[in-house]
């Protein structure tokens, strides 16, 4: 428990800006003009509710503009570039239409022109479900107890 201590404090001095030690220690810094009250906040793809601390997904956007647009290859590879997701929290829905755009090359269909009715219907019966993923949180820490001495800390 003392190296990690020792290890933390290290990395708090030397590695971290004062909002990050705000975080890690819990202490609450306010400026004069500036006090920081944002409950929701982008993190590695996915949003964080740091109230509830839980990440979520905001599809709302995405199914807004997909709906406008043809269903084309172009248009399956624009959304799923849109879904930015390294920790993987969403790949039970995400990979369904990295199969539907794999299924596209596979049948040769062209950049620019509209996906046979089987592929759209598969399309649009995934993008009605994207719906629920708005109601869908993830609790960030995830262990056996809060009060647990034993932790690692990387250093990069």
């Amino acid at each position: 428990m003392k190296v990690y201590r020792r290890l933390t404090n290290v990395f708090l001095r030397d590695y971290l800006d004062v909002e990050a030690k705000r975080l890690v220690e819990g202490i609450s810094i306010t400026a004069d003009t500036n006090t920081m009250t944002k409950e929701i906040t982008q993190v590695v793809g996915v949003k964080w509710d740091t109230d509830k601390d839980v990440f979520q997904i905001d599809v709302q956007a995405k199914i807004v503009e997909a709906s406008k647009e043809p269903v084309t290859k172009r248009l399956l590879l624009k959304l799923m570039s849109k879904f930015y997701d390294p920790l993987c929290l969403f790949a039970p829905v995400t990979v369904i239409v990295k199969i539907l755009f794999q299924d596209t090359w596979l049948s040769g269909i062209k950049w620019d022109e509209l996906l046979p009715p089987a592929v759209a219907q598969q399309w649009h019966k995934w993008i009605n479900q994207l719906q629920c993923l708005k109601d869908i949180r993830i609790p960030r820490w995830i262990g056996f107890s809060k009060t647990s001495p034993s932790c690692v800390l990387r250093c990069f």
